[in-house]
């Protein structure tokens, strides 16, 4: 079974921008970096779109989710603190 490659922002923005800026073509750029045209064209998209970003690493999300579960507690307490 193969494993997933994962590719950096910063590499994806280069590719899309190589292809915008027509430096190289779509066929030049998936033969380079051994690409489907199918996963080249999801990143123009992302780009255009500007969705094209890093989410929050699995440890900020944990935390994320932590912060967000403190902040209901705090304000069941202040609510019961009115009462």
């Amino acid at each position: 079974m193969k494993t997933r490659r994962q590719h950096s922002v910063e590499f994806k923005m280069g590719v899309v921008e190589s292809l915008l800026n027509g430096t190289a073509s779509l066929a030049q750029v998936c033969r380079e970096h051994n690409l489907a045209s199918s996963i080249v064209g999801k990143w123009k998209h992302q780009y255009k779109v500007g969705t094209l970003i890093e989410g929050p690493a699995r440890q900020d999300t944990a935390l994320l989710t932590r912060i967000a579960e403190l902040e209901r507690m705090v304000g069941r307490l202040a609510m019961e603190n009115d009462f």
